[in-house]
């Protein structure tokens, strides 16, 4: 007995165990007594008076800490069991349970009262006739529970590296990855023991290969991958992502850039420098390029300068914003002479002209990273009869944070009808469309005047068809 008392103890004081006691003010002396206790066996306490400052936000200071708990112990007694605030407690941590979240909820009996129905089906501590007693249990669950995570370790250990020996037999076969799923487990549960350079370049390996949105969608489980980087020695660092940004498949390229930017590895950047002049994939040039632009790392003016001539027009954004050119101008055109026209006169006046002229791709737009247009000192807009009022709606409000930063917009008067839904944008225009559609078809008739010449030139009366816009001040 006292044998694996010792080991639990051990146990616990290297778990970093952190619990959330729930409770009424009423039964603080038993919350206090229970906190000093857990504390003794090296187990995190939060218990709101101890950890709320003043001026702090109660809710939002309290769901924080319940998220960031392994356990929310609900302290039951007859003050508690009648407390709406304790009940929000228990609903957050519940729910936090249901998702799949670490958060557990373990009932923890002070006093008999009649136990809420959505905990009757939780096994409790009892402390009413003993407070070593229900202590004693209270343990015992924290140890069960260690237990089970360690088995867990250790199976996602064995997982990995079976997995790795497969892909060497295989000769490195990209059929041989892991997949999202298993992951999603080696993430969550592979701490001890961290993985060699060369798991830790299979795990890599694998999420690389994974589409881009997959990764973001990853969050916080990427966080162990920073750990076991910074146990690693920088040049091995450097050394595995050089050798997924040279990867043949430009979707590892893209997926390696993407882990690098979401884990802020800024040791990379020299390696996306020197790969962006000879990279093929417009996209990962784009994704190389928004990453050193996240992390303020300008390129080297031969290289900016080289980027000018490419014909992305979002690389050349890149470009001009990493030579310091304050003078840009992004044309949205719609193919037509008249957006030609327009985006001479802004070169004539100075400004450094981007051209976004891809009809079929307009939802790029729509996806813009959020500092894309503070790049830009003017926006010119030429829109036509062609677009409609539909899938604008993030594009219109970028522009509308745009201008409300001291940007410069010129746009067609088509702008009205595009957003005649979208009121905070239509707020920043001059006027609006009198009805919801416009005019089409009219036709229009030319008579020449009555003089010499021009009965010569026009022997007949001239008309054609156009749309016509009703605008209002």
């Amino acid at each position: 007995m006292l044998d694996n008392s010792k080991r639990r103890n051990d146990l616990l004081q290297t778990s970093m165990l952190s619990i959330f006691l729930s409770h009424n003010r009423k039964d603080k002396p038993f919350v206090r007594k229970l906190s000093e206790r857990l504390q003794a066996h090296g187990i995190r306490t939060w218990v709101d008076e101890a950890e709320m400052r003043l001026g702090d936000s109660l809710l939002s200071k309290i769901e924080t800490a319940i998220q960031e708990c392994e356990y929310l112990g609900v302290v039951l007694s007859p003050h508690s069991v009648a407390s709406k605030w304790v009940r929000r407690e228990v609903n957050i941590a519940l729910n936090e349970e249901i998702h799949g979240n670490r958060v557990k909820v373990l009932p923890l009996l002070y006093q008999p009262c009649d136990i809420p129905g959505f905990l009757a089906d939780k096994m409790y501590a009892d402390f009413t006739k003993d407070f070593a007693e229900g202590f004693e249990t209270l343990l015992a669950r924290f140890q069960s529970d260690l237990d089970q995570e360690k088995h867990k370790q250790k199976r996602a250990f064995e997982i990995l590296r079976q997995a790795y020996q497969d892909w060497l037999s295989f000769g490195r076969q990209d059929t041989q990855l892991l997949s999202q799923d298993k992951l999603e487990l080696m993430l969550q549960h592979l701490t001890q023991p961290e993985p060699s350079p060369d798991l830790l370049e299979y795990l890599l390996c694998s999420l690389a290969h994974l589409p881009v949105n997959n990764i973001s969608k990853l969050g916080s489980s990427l966080d162990s991958l920073n750990h076991w980087f910074n146990e690693t020695d920088p040049p091995q660092v450097v050394a595995l992502f050089d050798r997924l940004l040279n990867h043949q498949n430009s979707q590892v390229r893209l997926g390696a850039i993407t882990i690098g930017e979401k884990l802020g590895q800024t040791s990379v950047a020299k390696l996306l420098v020197n790969r962006l002049k000879d990279e093929a994939s417009q996209e990962v040039k784009r994704a190389s390029l928004r990453c050193l632009s996240h992390w303020g790392q300008p390129l080297p003016n031969h290289l900016a300068q080289s980027l000018l001539a490419n014909a992305d027009w979002l690389v050349q954004t890149y470009a001009w914003q990493s030579l310091a050119e304050k003078n840009t101008c992004l044309l949205v055109a719609d193919g037509t002479e008249f957006a030609a026209e327009l985006g001479q006169l802004a070169q004539n006046a100075g400004f450094r002209l981007v051209t976004f002229a891809n009809l079929s791709s307009q939802w790029e737009l729509d996806r813009l990273e959020p500092d894309v247009f503070p790049m830009f000192k003017l926006v010119i807009i030429v829109r036509g009869e062609h677009y409609t009022q539909q899938g604008r709606e993030d594009f219109y409000s970028k522009l509308r944070r745009f201008v409300a930063e001291g940007g410069i917009l010129f746009a067609t008067s088509w702008v009205s009808y595009e957003t005649v839904y979208h009121h905070e944008f239509a707020h920043l225009l001059p006027f609006r469309h009198v009805q919801s559609s416009f005019n089409e078809d009219i036709r229009i008739a030319c008579q020449p005047p009555q003089n010499y010449l021009a009965q010569k030139l026009f022997t007949q009366p001239i008309s054609y068809q156009t749309s016509v816009e009703l605008l209002q001040p």
